[in-house]
This record gives C-alpha cells, sequence and structure tokens, in this order.
C-alpha cells in the first residue's frame, strides 16, 4: 500500500462485506500496526478504533489482536481525543475480553438510563445498533433468558432491556429491528415450562404486541419465531382476551357468571383453549367506557348485534376440535364441531374481526350441542358441558375444578 491506501485504511480493512478481510490477513495485520504505531496519528487511530467498533470482527482470527492494538494505541497516547476514547473504553469494557458480555451485565445492573449509558461510551450515530453494540445487546438478551429462566430477572432489569431495545422514548421502533426475532425468543422461551409472573408477563406482551404487532393479527413480523415461543404469546393473548371478558361482565352484574368464571378459568389454567375472542354488546361496550380505569388493560373484541337482550355479550372459544359460544344473560353455551366446513367459515367470521358486527342470528343457529344455564350452584350445567366437551376432546378435569372455590 501507498501512503495514501494506508491513510484510508481504517475504513476498509475491517469491511466484512468484502471477499477479502484484510485485518484478517497477520502478516498485513502486523505490518500495519507497526507503521501506526511509529506515526500514532490521532485521526488515524481514532478512525481506526472507530471502525474496529463499527464492525467488531469477532470472527477473524486476528480479532485479539487488532482489540489488544487498539487499547495499546489509546494508552500510549496523551491527546485529549484519544484519551476520551480510552476513558469510554475503560470505563465500559470495550476493548476488554468478554467486552460485550460485561457491556451488557453493566447496562442491565447499572441505575444510569441506557440512553446516556451509550451516549458515555461512545456509541452513538453509526455506533449505536451495530458492530459492538449489536453484540452486546445479543449478550444482554442472552443474559434476560438466563436470568428469566432461573427467575432472577427484576422489574427494574427488564424495564432497562425493553428501554435499550428501543429507538427512543418518542419513536416507535426497535434500535436493533435486526434482532426481533432474537428479542422475541429470549423474552418468552423461558416461561415455556413456568409460568410467568402477572406483572411481567403483562409488561412483555405489551412490548412485544407494541412493536412487532398482535400475532393473531400481524403474523409477518413474528416471522421466525419458534413455535414454542409463538404458543407462549397466543395462550398470553388468550388469557388477556377472556379475563378482558370476565372483567366487563364483571361490570355489567350478571349473576350466574362466578359460575362461568371458574368452569372456563379451568380450562384455561390448564392450556385447553386454543382461541378466546370476545364479543360485545351494547352494554357492556357502554360499560367498557364508563369502566376504562377499572378495566387496565383493553383487549381487541368483535362487536355484537341483534341480541335478544342488550346486556348479552359473547365469548368465542376453541377446545379441541369444538367452536364454542357461550352467551352472558341467561343465554345459551352452544357447542360446533370444526372438521365440518360450515363450523369452519363461522369460526373464520366470528374471529378476530373488529370491523364487521356479528349477528346474533348467526351466534345461535345451526349449532350441533347447547345448553340453558340452569342450577349453576349444583352444577348442572356444568356437568353436561364438560360431558360433551369430554367426549369429543379426551380433557379431564376433576368435577371441584369446575365450581367457584366457596361453592363444596
Amino acid at each position: 500500500m501507498d501512503k495514501k491506501q494506508l491513510k484510508m485504511a481504517p475504513w476498509v480493512i475491517f469491511d466484512m462485506h468484502r471477499p477479502q478481510v484484510l485485518a484478517g490477513d497477520g502478516s498485513f495485520s502486523e505490518d500495519y500496526l507497526d507503521w501506526l504505531r511509529k506515526r500514532k496519528t490521532t485521526s488515524l487511530v481514532s478512525s481506526l478504533l472507530f471502525s474496529f467498533l463499527k464492525e467488531y470482527p469477532k470472527k477473524l482470527s486476528t480479532f485479539n489482536l487488532w482489540r489488544q492494538a487498539m487499547h495499546n494505541l489509546l494508552e500510549s497516547s496523551n491527546t485529549l481525543r484519544l484519551r476520551k476514547w480510552l476513558n469510554a473504553a475503560s470505563q465500559y469494557h470495550l476493548l476488554e475480553e468478554n467486552g460485550p458480555e460485561k457491556f451488557a451485565e453493566a447496562l442491565l445492573d447499572r441505575d444510569q438510563a441506557p440512553e446516556e449509558i451509550l451516549r458515555s461510551a461512545k456509541l452513538e450515530g453509526e455506533l449505536e445498533n451495530q458492530g459492538f453494540s449489536r453484540w452486546a445487546y445479543v449478550a444482554g438478551l442472552r443474559t434476560v433468558e438466563s436470568r428469566l429462566s432461573s427467575d432472577a430477572l427484576t422489574m427494574k432489569q427488564l424495564d432497562r432491556l425493553m428501554q435499550w431495545s428501543q429507538r427512543d422514548n418518542t419513536t416507535k421502533g426497535l434500535r436493533y429491528s435486526t434482532e426481533k426475532r432474537f428479542l422475541a425468543e429470549s423474552l418468552l422461551r423461558p416461561f415455556m415450562r413456568r409460568a410467568a409472573p402477572e406483572e411481567m408477563k403483562k409488561k412483555i406482551k405489551s412490548f412485544l404486541v407494541y412493536h412487532l404487532g398482535d400475532p393473531r393479527f400481524q403474523g409477518e413480523q413474528w416471522f421466525g419465531v419458534s413455535e414454542q415461543s409463538m404458543q407462549v404469546i397466543r395462550s398470553w393473548m388468550i388469557e388477556a382476551s377472556l379475563e378482558y371478558f370476565f372483567r366487563v361482565l364483571d361490570h355489567t352484574a350478571d349473576p350466574t357468571w362466578m359460575y362461568r368464571k371458574a368452569f372456563w378459568g379451568a380450562f384455561l389454567d390448564r392450556g385447553y383453549i386454543r382461541e378466546a375472542w370476545p364479543i360485545l354488546g351494547k352494554m357492556a361496550l357502554r360499560a367498557v367506557k364508563r369502566a376504562k380505569n377499572a378495566i387496565e388493560e383493553e383487549v381487541l373484541c368483535g362487536t355484537l348485534s341483534g341480541a335478544i337482550m342488550a346486556n348479552q355479550s359473547v365469548l368465542v372459544l376453541v377446545i379441541g376440535d369444538l367452536l364454542i359460544t357461550e352467551w352472558s344473560h341467561h343465554g345459551k353455551c352452544r357447542i360446533w364441531h370444526l372438521e365440518e366446513d360450515g363450523a369452519q367459515a363461522l369460526k373464520k367470521r366470528w374471529f378476530y374481526n373488529t370491523d364487521v358486527p356479528v349477528t346474533g342470528d348467526e351466534l345461535r343457529s345451526g349449532a350441533h350441542y347447547e345448553v340453558i344455564h340452569s342450577g349453576s350452584e349444583y352444577g348442572r350445567w356444568q356437568q353436561r358441558i364438560y360431558a360433551y366437551i369430554n367426549k369429543h376432546t379426551g380433557i379431564n378435569i376433576p368435577y371441584k375444578d369446575l365450581m367457584p372455590g366457596d361453592v363444596p
């Protein structure tokens, strides 16, 4: 290389998109670093460090040679510009072995805001979301997943990860958009085999739905996320739909709802409900508007038209291959078999439909089985519906778990 090329080298030698990465050549690396040590030009060293952190070529066999050389060049300089870089590198582990892992732990555990830490570490502009910063973020996701799996992650640390993940507080979008699949996996995978704490579950669900969209409507944003993790977020969405429906009915005073809540809650708690969708009537929709503060989380739902009574709403469920509608306020429970094309068409029309109201007539007609909710305190309708579900799905639940806890 001539002198001009040597001066331009910092901007190209770490470029991992080139057929041959110059910095991966041991002889070139030694010669170039010898030349640089003799010159000790502030602008060259600064440019080289910037390029190194931007690419952070961990996979090169010469990676540690360059990492250690960068640190030595900073230590041997007395210029203000490079002393600032040395201070940032020392405080935030930029040039240490396992630097990304150490940076991630520091960011998750310190009190300083993630945005401020990135700025103090000089990881701004082009360095904000690539190279060292991206490797650190991936390490942070691994740390969070490990802590979630062992129930060792605090809500404060979860908040810090979410702040780190977002571009800023005013713009919707992920800082590391290429890692959104890994982000979802890290937050969901730990709960494949254990229940998530309630506050943590709500926060994770809200965060992922905000940034990746509702998986029931915007599945393309979840492309690449494993089926096991998708089952976790779907189960949380189902639970949110049921709880929302239960809370709404609490505000519309259905006297038998405590029994229905216990009954369907038993199926929910055991993971038997594959899908759930609330369809609210006029009074329920008005109650939602009046009780916005009491109903903590608003959930998407359908709209009911043509109900026999204005206070009625409907909860639509899928359990096994059964499509179930549970009407409130003296309405029946009706069941269809999904192996029939007609039932599949109904399911497609009813579920996740927020635009076109569903009529009471279609929610009442053509069912294969229906039950009136009589004898709630004696478990009469509970036994009939459970027997039918058990017969067609093989699901077994102890009778006592189908009744409210204070009912013998």
